[in-house]
């Protein structure tokens, strides 16, 4: 059994952000209490055949070491049955103050979105 990942293609731009952004927020950061600070998207590459990914760098702000471990499960672990929003993530490297974790304080994390171009 397999699972289609979303097609994030766009004529106007190199990736359909709108849906990444929809993604990230609906459904990576649900039910968290955290601030996104910043967003930005890399270019798309084809990693083979109709397989695409774009490197995605995030700066969040998690209250605490459990908002930031449920946010790290949910992109390992879940891809969500909503159509659009069937995108899989590859965390690449988190930034994180580990003594320090009892308090709120800004993360960077780096993924790669992988999608499905028709």
């Amino acid at each position: 059994s397999f699972l289609l990942l979303s097609d994030l293609h766009d004529d106007k731009m190199k990736v359909n952000e709108k849906t990444l952004l929809k993604n990230i927020n609906e459904y990576l950061l649900k039910g968290y209490t955290s601030n996104v600070e910043n967003i930005s998207f890399g270019d798309p590459e084809l990693v083979e055949g109709n397989l695409y990914s774009v490197p995605v760098q995030i700066r969040v702000q998690f209250d605490d070491k459990d908002t930031l471990f449920g946010f790290i499960d949910r992109v390992d672990k879940e891809i969500p049955s909503n159509d659009s929003l069937r995108v899989l993530y590859k965390l690449d490297e988190v930034s994180y103050d580990i003594m320090h974790y009892r308090e709120s304080q800004s993360v960077d994390l780096a993924l790669h979105a992988f999608y499905y171009q028709q």
